[in-house]
């Protein structure tokens, strides 16, 4: 089976010595290369607030492990990782192809902007026309020279307004008639 390409976040207690968050990130490397795994980035985060408690601590130490693994890896690591002292939380996504692997701002940057419920999403831009024939060679060649820029982590979605139901008011019945008593059968 061919390797995939893995994110996996760890979240270490920041309560942790300093010996025992490099010991975590070195136990969970060593068991992506057991599996046949091979790491291509870290990247340590640093102390981070979280977003709720964890057994009962407010704040994390982050890092980030970009790997390269067959997927049969992936349950194994995750069972030994859940029982690591230590580690508040973990979780293993496929990365995004060409996302950049380190952050320079919180996460909460990279997430697109929140809406007010009276604006609408903004269009994206028109797709510009393609070159004529004569200018394909010469934007080739720019391309070529030009670094790679890094696909945005996150497309942004249109937002959709949800069709509006209109319901049919209620009508009202009548009320029911009781039935008229039944006469008492004689023994």
């Amino acid at each position: 089976m061919p390797n995939e390409t893995y994110d996996l976040m760890l979240i270490v207690s920041a309560e942790a010595e300093d010996s025992r968050k490099a010991e975590i990130a070195s136990e969970a490397e060593a068991l992506i290369t057991k599996g046949g795994g091979t790491i291509s980035d870290r990247t340590a985060w640093g102390d981070r607030t979280l977003a709720f408690e964890i057994e009962h601590e407010s704040l994390g130490v982050y890092s980030l492990i970009r790997f390269e693994a067959p997927g049969e890896v992936i349950k194994p690591m995750s069972r030994q990782l859940n029982i690591t002292e230590g580690l508040l939380r973990h979780r293993v996504m496929k990365a995004v192809p060409g996302a950049p692997v380190s952050v320079a701002a919180s996460p909460a940057a990279l997430a697109p902007p929140k809406e007010s419920p009276g604006q609408s999403a903004p269009t994206p831009p028109a797709p510009s026309p393609a070159p004529a024939a004569e200018d394909a060679a010469p934007a080739e060649a720019e391309a070529a020279a030009a670094p790679a820029a890094a696909e945005p982590v996150a497309v942004e979605v249109p937002v959709t307004a949800e069709p509006v139901v209109e319901e049919a008011p209620a009508v009202e019945e009548a009320p029911v008639a009781e039935a008229p008593d039944a006469p008492a059968e004689d023994a």
